[in-house]
């Protein structure tokens, strides 16, 4: 006998499902640890779980989780992937730069932007060099945007220089044009390699017109 909709199970009903994690999130605390790490490594359960999981993870600093977020981070699973990395970042997992920076290079868009954004949160001044070398040959905007970002979270003079050497890309440039002015470090300032490109006179030449007589 086929089944009507009022027999589904509650839990194959993604929406049901969403709700319950939702009011899950209220009474989880950090010494639930152990719980939200196991059901992040289960890979029977459905992965609106194992992501939640992740994002409890991070919001109630379960630092014993590091471990096996970064080995989730290493996964085909895109979802999960993204999820684990901005974990990492939020748990401030300094011993695993170098794989959050491995990451950018995931086929995955969202995972290429999770890394980045992680390694943002991090201030990780470790990371320049990948985060700039990634963005020469970046072709999703919101990847660029998220890497630019990172960089002026760092705010060293590594980052401020890579910044200004990605300022030749002209899609970008005026969103480049922003962050160093609203991410001013000092110590930037005071490095000749980092002063601020000439403005072009053609910009001022309409100023420049002297006024037509009346």
């Amino acid at each position: 006998m086929k089944k009507g909709k009022g027999d589904r199970h509650p839990f194959r009903d993604r929406k049901f499902l969403a709700s319950v994690l939702h009011d899950m999130s209220a009474v989880v605390g950090a010494d639930d640890g152990g719980m939200l790490t196991s059901l992040a490594e289960d890979w029977q359960l459905d992965l609106l779980v194992r992501s939640w999981a992740i994002d409890q993870i991070a919001s109630k600093n379960v630092q014993s989780a590091i471990p096996a977020l970064a080995k989730l981070a290493s996964t085909r699973e895109p979802i999960l992937q993204a999820s684990a990395l901005q974990a990492l970042g939020d748990l401030n997992a300094v011993n695993y730069v170098q794989d959050i920076a491995e990451a950018l290079a995931d086929d995955d868009p969202s995972v290429r932007q999770s890394a980045a954004e992680a390694l943002g949160k991090m201030k990780a001044a470790e990371s320049v060099r990948a985060l700039t070398d990634q963005y020469v040959k970046e072709e999703h905007f919101m990847v660029r945007s998220a890497i630019i970002t990172s960089l002026t979270r760092v705010q060293t003079p590594e980052a401020q220089r890579g910044l200004r050497s990605l300022q030749k890309h002209t899609a970008d440039r005026d969103l480049l044009r922003l962050f160093p002015k609203t991410e001013y470090n000092p110590e930037v300032a005071e490095d000749p390699e980092n002063e601020p490109p000439e403005e072009d006179p053609e910009d001022k030449s309409a100023d420049s017109k002297p006024d037509s007589a009346d």
